[in-house]
């Protein structure tokens, strides 16, 4: 077939300046025909003729061909006509390219096509006369019916759809011949493919001056003989993708070597090249853009599409709270599953305009533009119950969403009100009568203040603006104050103090909060130390370790460099790790026991808050467990007393000291008593007080 094409163009050439043509009169304009013996010389070759006359937007055809495909002979308005009446309808726009090709003045144009019957054709046009413009007014078409294609046709039409450039190579004469050039390579290569058809110069020739110089080796080694002919002994085709460069841009490209004999003798095959570059940069932005757990919208395209959002509305973030129980109980991949529950729940909650996103974890967000207010409350109850329902479908955890709501407006910085959203967010995660909060003006002073905190952070530590305030723990049995736990205040320059409900959270959210710490324990080491030399009653006082402390690469080690440089007992400032820090940080045990070891004493504050009590106090080595407040609480209540109770008697079992905190009433401090409380803080014996006026009651 190669050789019938390259005489096919040969014959074209010649015939483009024989006279030997027909006249063909169609509404009263005489059009020239090739002559009988050259139709039926070319049919006897296996193509069809045709002449068209792009100034009259008219295709005649000859009687050979209107007899094969049983169409008319004659057809106005092309290219629409001659497609409409042949050729499938999903290829009729590549047709409509070609013609235009043409007329724009290409010397001859080619393409594959199937017919409406189901065949395969080829179409050559070539202009054989032009108007002074150099536009053609007379071209000859060939149509060549490749329904019985050998293996390399039936390569090239596998190719045509997807690859740019095809060739041919004879390896014995080591000769490339084209089957298709695109454009690009056309206005790079032409010149080169016309004056040396050689196929190693015209590949090393590619690769110079396009593969990008870390992939040459890589490219001209496949492209060798050697390479193509090993691999085609076991595989019919090789498939490479590969980096140029064109225009001075980075450009991604697929290799496809084919094999055109079934015998293992090894002579020729076909090579295609494709510029893959388009559907590289629409995966590259799929997935910039998709969120892999939910299959959804991520955050960065939250962002792109409110950036391009003329319409103000609201922005809503929603967390689902505590949803680490899910992965702790059910596993990561049950948990990645409820992941993309809720954000169906999400989706199917969204009007036409809405959008939405996962952040990243269990945070998502949607912007609802110019929704009343009513009807996003009512979006956020929606799904909030749907998700209710769905944790009971499934038998999850309970899903319980909270969320933060601000007003947005086109042009506003996107980040800042995202964060309006989290701190409205954050306002109502541990409230248990509503679960959605607007932000608003007051929101946004408390936002100031707490940058305005964080600016002073510094400045406050170096004053020693920090105050350290005691609290006693007191024995239930004969009253006297046994221990304390060190608490922090902050005084500010006009003498009020910023309650610690308003800075330590703020501290905890940027990460001050572990200079803090560090700051609160060398203090109350110094204490220690202070009255150590003054030969006074020593006393342990307790030191909170905050979640974001306990994640600090060498606390272990920089809390005992801190006792050993003071010179004091490790004994005397016990570590107090709250229940949830404990259970959220994955190296607890291997911190815990280091601390240990090292003579530090370990409490677990706030028992009875987290999820994995019992377990905690079997695989730890804490030596004292507080019960939280909200235990307390419940003490008048017939469970609750029974179930502090029985935590006591396990504790106890467990060679732990038990101490009872927030305690406010002498019924609870009896009650506490007669279960063999070890120790008791709260304001039944004293609040919080400064330095000096716990020393007043040692």
């Amino acid at each position: 077939m190669l050789f019938l094409l390259v005489a096919t163009v040969s014959v074209l050439r010649s015939f483009m300046k024989t006279k030997d043509l027909e006249t063909f009169v169609f509404n009263g304009k005489n059009y020239s025909l090739l002559s009988r013996t050259f139709q039926d010389a070319f049919f006897s070759l296996g193509l069809l003729t045709f002449r068209y006359y792009p100034e009259e937007k008219t295709m005649i055809i000859s009687d050979k061909f209107a007899e094969t495909y049983q169409v008319a002979k004659v057809y106005p308005n092309m290219p629409y006509s001659f497609a409409g009446a042949v050729i499938a309808e999903e290829e009729r726009q590549s047709f409509y390219e070609l013609i235009e090709k043409l007329e724009k003045g290409e010397k001859k144009v080619s393409n594959t096509f199937e017919s409406v019957s189901g065949d395969c054709f080829r179409v050559t046009i070539v202009p054989c006369e032009w108007n002074n413009e150099r536009k053609p007014i007379v071209a000859l078409g060939f149509v060549e019916n490749i329904e019985k294609q050998n293996r390399s046709e039936k390569l090239f039409m596998a190719l045509a759809k997807d690859y740019g450039s095809i060739y041919y190579i004879d390896v014995e004469k080591g000769v490339l011949f084209p089957y298709r050039i695109s454009d690009d390579i056309k206005r790079e290569y032409g010149e080169a493919i016309r004056e040396n058809s050689n196929y190693e110069h015209l590949i090393n020739c590619y690769i110079d001056k396009t593969v990008i110089d870390a992939e040459k080796d890589e490219m001209r080694k496949i492209c060798s003989y050697k390479f193509i002919e090993e691999c085609f002994k076991e595989k019919d085709i090789i498939l490479h993708d590969y980096r140029g460069i064109r225009d001075g841009k980075t450009i991604y490209c697929r290799l496809k070597i084919a094999k055109l004999q079934n015998s293992e003798k090894f002579s020729d095959f076909m090579i295609a090249f494709s510029d893959t570059t388009k559907a590289k940069i629409f995966e590259v932005e799929r997935l910039a853009y998709v969120d892999p757990v939910t299959e959804g919208n991520n955050y960065n395209y939250f962002k792109k599409q409110l950036s391009e959002t003329n319409k103000p509305g609201y922005f809503v973030s929603m967390d689902i709270h505590q949803f680490k129980i899910v992965n702790q109980i059910c596993g990561v991949k049950v948990g990645d599953r409820v992941l993309k529950e809720i954000w169906n729940t999400i989706v199917e909650n969204l009007k036409e305009q809405d959008f939405a996103a996962r952040v990243n974890a269990d945070h998502f967000v949607v912007f609802a533009p110019t929704s009343p207010r009513e009807e996003i409350e009512s979006k956020v109850g929606k799904v909030t119950s749907d998700l209710s329902e769905l944790s009971k479908k499934m038998r999850w955890p309970r899903l319980h969403p909270y969320f933060g709501i601000a007003k947005w407006v086109p042009g506003q910085n996107i980040e800042e009100v995202y964060s309006y959203t989290t701190f409205a967010k954050h306002s109502v995660k541990d409230e248990k009568n509503v679960n959605f909060q607007f932000y608003s003006v007051e929101e946004s002073d408390k936002v100031i203040e707490q940058k305005k905190m964080e600016d002073n952070f510094y400045d406050a530590i170096s004053g020693n603006c920090f105050e350290i305030w005691y609290q006693p723990k007191v024995s239930p049995v004969c009253g006297r104050i046994v221990g304390a736990e060190a608490l922090v205040r902050w005084r500010r320059e006009d003498g009020m103090l910023v309650p610690p409900g308003m800075f330590i959270p703020v501290f905890e959210r940027d990460g001050l909060i572990r200079i803090l710490d560090e700051y609160i324990f060398d203090r109350v080491c110094h204490f220690i130390k202070a009255r150590t030399k003054k030969n006074l009653p020593v006393l342990p006082v307790s030191v909170n370790l905050s979640r974001a402390s306990i994640c600090y690469e060498g606390i272990v080690e920089q809390y005992d460099k801190i006792v050993q440089d003071v010179g004091i007992n490790p004994k005397y400032v016990p570590i107090e790790i709250t229940e949830t820090a404990a259970v959220s940080n994955s190296d607890i045990k291997e911190i815990s026991n280091e601390f240990c070891r090292r003579g530090f004493v370990l409490c677990m504050d706030d028992f009875g808050t987290g999820y994995s009590s019992i377990s905690l106090l079997n695989s730890l080595p804490f030596a004292n467990i507080k019960l939280d407040k909200s235990l307390i609480d419940t003490i008048g209540e017939e469970k609750g007393l029974k179930s502090i109770k029985h935590i006591i008697a396990l504790s106890k079992d467990l060679g732990m000291t038990i101490t009872a905190e927030g305690v406010e009433h002498e019924s609870q401090k009896n009650s506490l008593m007669d279960l063999k409380c070890d120790n008791i803080q709260g304001f039944f014996y004293s609040p919080p007080v400064p330095e000096k006026e716990f020393v007043n009651l040692l």
